[in-house]
């Protein structure tokens, strides 16, 4: 078991005898933005859903993060739990960490989907005017900045609660935890590594996605041997949220 690592906070539902389906979320995010795949999941499968470190109720790390460190407490909390192997779904930062987790745990991970992400989110210095503003600013507004990247113009005009919710959202993230967490985003290169990759890969591209467009997904499945590529027509970066149907029937027919 691993040990010296940041307990971090999940949410577990589900059948306790079937292999776990882990879900990993974006930079600003809790594990409530899985609700809707959690809601459809459980009833066959068990699902565990993470909050990173300085979101929701997981505890910020001490000294700088990495995305290896948000991988290892994962794996060390799945420790904790007696789950031995398990299926990783990640969207964003969580794709980062998906990737990290089969990569470094090959034994474990049985399959993965990679969604909205990215191989690398490099240069790092391009994310210095978000972290900044977040610094100066507050999660408040950085919320309201980011709530149209997360949503589609048509979406938001006619999910107005579940746009509300989700600014909320971002906006109770701690400021600390969202630094350190978009600071370790900027770090990674999984490109020269993902030929190594052999458990079956999903790869979920939003058409309108401006946060991880489709060119950087396609450069994932093209890289990861025998990955499907899927694109669904979410016009924000929550493709999960946006084209929740589809998303979840893919993770369905993926998993099972």
């Amino acid at each position: 078991m691993n040990t010296g690592h940041t307990r971090l906070h999940f949410v577990d539902f589900g059948p306790r005898d079937t292999e776990p389906i882990v879900f990993l979320g974006s930079l600003a995010s809790t594990w409530q933005m899985w609700i809707p795949q959690l809601d459809a999941v459980a009833s066959t499968r068990r699902v565990i859903a993470f909050d990173h470190h300085g979101h929701g109720n997981s505890a910020l790390k001490e000294g700088p993060l990495s995305v290896a460190a948000m991988a290892e407490d994962v794996v060390a909390t799945l420790d904790e739990l007696g789950v031995e192997k398990c299926g990783v779904v990640g969207l964003s930062l969580g794709g980062l960490v998906a990737q990290q987790m089969v990569l470094v745990n090959p034994q474990r991970v049985t399959k993965v989907a990679l969604l909205a992400t990215r191989a690398t989110f490099q240069p790092a210095s391009q994310w210095d005017a978000y972290i900044e503003h977040a610094i100066t600013h507050g999660m408040e507004a950085q919320a309201a900045a980011m709530i149209p990247q997360w949503f589609g113009r048509d979406f938001a005009q006619t999910h107005p609660a579940t746009v509300a919710g989700f600014q909320q959202m971002i906006a109770g993230i701690s400021c600390e935890g969202f630094v350190a967490a978009f600071r370790a985003l900027g770090e990674e290169d999984f490109r020269p590594r993902l030929h190594q990759i052999s458990v079956p890969t999903l790869v979920i591209a939003g058409r309108g996605d401006c946060v991880t467009p489709v060119e950087g997904l396609e450069e994932i499945a093209a890289l990861i041997p025998n990955a499907r590529l899927v694109e669904v027509d979410a016009e924000g970066h929550l493709i999960n949220i946006e084209s929740e149907r589809e998303v979840t029937r893919l993770i369905q027919q993926h998993f099972f």
